[in-house]
């Protein structure tokens, strides 16, 4: 896990700007207070982004912002990683100064040094692993068990396993076997399963409170069913019955309603007296109407050419009364005109007498052809109803022949007593309850084998459970051997044993003949079980950094026991930071050990005696 180069801006006591690359190996020296952990915790919060207790931002700064950055080993890029808590808004995450979500870039780190960031937290720090509870030790070290376990491996683990709990874990197992991880997912599956169990086993048992412990009618539950099912039978009997009388009865309701049509329908043909109309008569009367419209239309001619001849005549008659030539007003006629002006009024006074005649004529003549006309729209109308009554008479005959068959009148049945059927009904119920109530009984009593599986089993996978216990006991000698191979090559008198103890217990050797847990070593032992812990756990995970904070407690001689180891297996980390008070003997090991100090990039090298980590407060 290569970091190139780490940016701190108003982080938790830096004020401004602190800005460094990243070494291989240096030591964080100086008095209290001088910010050692404070670079410590902004590098881990930078690459995990896990936040260390109290707050980030400096006190006077409203905003703090961490980034470092690596090379993407897929293109060989150098990416830079940001993280930015302000005070009053939402944090903010950026890859190459683009924003993205935190979990876009968690993922991304991820993805370049393969690790979990969580796991990163923890081994990034000292303080963390020795602060670690037994349990949450366990927890971290078995992710890291060196095969997956089979079935015959999680059942050995388990001395109380059924049949059942044997066809659990070899339904849920698969052929390549699980590690802790899928044991604790197995635990969830099978924790849930045994909640569902319990519901149903409770639900079963709720249903099972409301049915008879007791069958009151055994000994005649056969005639009871008998007597229903007679029951049944005639019940059906009576409703086909009660089916077919209303059949019939519809069946007369038909007859009736076709009877009264059939009735209605010869009533009206009845009252027509039209009869087939005669085409003689037809053709007569046609004729007839023809003759008289001829007459009446000879006439009006008769009385139109009478009318223009009077016309005629009066007009001469006028211009004769007048003595001027109507071909000029100068010519003035003195001939007597006595004689023809009696011929013209004659002849006028005939015409009249004419038209007079002709009018009467036409008057007699329109009168015969509207007689005629009656008796045309006679004719007609005795037609139309012969037409309507040929009409009812074909419907009559249709209707005849579609008479509907009234069928046969069922004989009666009668109704069975629905009060005797309830009566038994009510007997049934408490017998069909108590049977019910058995069921439910042998449901639960399976339902129970099935839980009291799945409760072994949870408990077994639980973390005080004999499955991680026994995979405890199994793995923790092939922890020892990693913590004891790398102690025996430079302080072979001490060594290191794992001990299963609600978790994972690490006893140290100091020497004397002892095994003594974290808590009782002395400042120095600790620092040096804590190293060899870390170190542990960086061959497992392979994140190959080390970060040691607080070493003040150890005194000079543990401490240069301690550079020892560090520097005899420096080349295996990519970083390794040693934060220390700046005492003499402690600057002295580490001049010795030619470890150099943390530094700005273009930071000269310290002078002699002077390798403290720069003032960042």
């Amino acid at each position: 896990m290569k970091i190139n180069k780490v940016t701190l801006v108003n982080f938790m006591g830096i004020k401004g700007r602190f800005e460094a690359e990243m070494p291989h190996i240096a030591a964080l020296v100086g008095p209290n207070g001088m910010g050692k952990t404070t670079i410590l915790n902004g590098i881990r919060y930078a690459l995990t982004g896990a936040e260390p207790a109290g707050d980030i931002i400096n006190k006077e700064a409203d905003a703090c912002r961490v980034s470092f950055s690596m090379t993407d080993p897929v293109d060989g890029a150098e990416i830079e990683f940001t993280r930015i808590k302000d005070r009053e808004k939402p944090s903010k995450f950026q890859i190459n100064g683009k924003a993205v979500t935190k979990k876009k870039m968690d993922e991304k780190i991820q993805d370049i040094i393969g690790i979990p960031l969580d796991k990163v937290n923890i081994l990034s720090s000292s303080n963390v692993v020795a602060s670690m509870e037994p349990k949450d030790f366990a927890s971290f070290i078995l992710s890291y068990i060196p095969e997956k376990l089979g079935v015959t491996d999680v059942l050995s683990f388990i001395p109380a396993a059924t049949p059942g709990v044997e066809e659990i874990i070899r339904a849920n197992i698969p052929e390549d076997g699980v590690d802790m991880d899928a044991i604790k997912d197995l635990e969830v599956v099978a924790r849930d399963t045994r909640k569902q169990l319990k519901a149903d086993i409770d639900a079963r048992k709720v249903l099972l409170s409301h049915k008879p412990l007791e069958n009151p009618y055994a000994r005649e539950e056969s005639e009871i069913r008998e007597a229903l099912n007679e029951y049944a039978g005639r019940k059906a009997a009576y409703d086909i019955y009660t089916a077919r009388l209303d059949a019939y009865k519809k069946s007369l309701e038909n007859a009736e309603r076709h009877e009264k049509a059939l009735a209605d329908i010869k009533a009206q043909v009845d009252a027509i007296t039209a009869t087939r109309p005669d085409p003689v008569v037809a053709d007569t009367i046609r004729r007839n109407m023809d003759s008289r419209r001829e007459t009446v239309q000879n006439t009006m001619i008769a009385i139109d050419s009478a009318s223009r001849a009077l016309s005629s005549l009066e007009v001469s008659l006028a211009n004769l009364n007048n003595p001027v030539c109507p071909l000029s007003e100068k010519i003035v006629c003195h001939e007597d005109k006595s004689g023809i002006r009696e011929e013209i009024q004659e002849s006028i006074d005939a015409t009249k007498g004419g038209i007079e005649a002709l009018n009467a004529e036409l008057t007699k003549a329109k009168e015969s052809l509207a007689e005629v006309e009656k008796q045309k729209a006679a004719y007609d109308a005795e037609g139309e109803q012969y037409k309507k009554k040929v009409a009812l008479m074909c419907e009559y005959t249709s209707l005849y022949k579609a008479s509907p068959d009234v069928l046969e009148k069922p004989e009666e049945v009668e109704m069975p007593s629905e009060a005797d059927a309830s009566t038994l009904e009510a007997k049934l119920k408490i017998i069909e309850g108590f049977h019910e109530g058995e069921q439910l009984k042998a449901q639960i009593e399976d339902l129970m084998v099935e839980y009291k599986d799945y409760d072994t089993l949870v408990k077994a996978l639980s973390d005080k459970g004999c499955v991680r216990t026994g995979v405890v006991s199994k793995y923790l000698s092939v922890f020892e051997d990693l913590c004891n191979d790398r102690s025996r090559s430079v302080r072979p008198e001490i060594d290191f044993k794992f001990v299963s103890d609600n978790g994972v217990v690490v006893l140290m050797n100091n020497g004397k003949g002892a095994y003594l847990p974290y808590e009782s070593l002395s400042g120095g032992e600790k620092a040096y079980m804590i190293f060899i812990l870390m170190d542990m756990l960086n061959s497992l995970s392979g994140s190959n950094i080390l970060f040691l904070d607080e070493l003040s407690v150890v005194d000079s001689k543990c401490f240069d026991a301690l550079l020892d180891i560090i520097m005899a297996y420096e080349s295996g980390y990519d970083h390794i930071l040693v934060a220390a008070v700046d005492h003499a003997d402690t600057v002295e090991s580490i001049k010795a050990h030619s470890i150099p100090a943390f530094k700005k990039p273009g930071e000269e090298d310290p002078d002699e005696g002077e390798i403290f980590v720069p003032d960042v407060a």
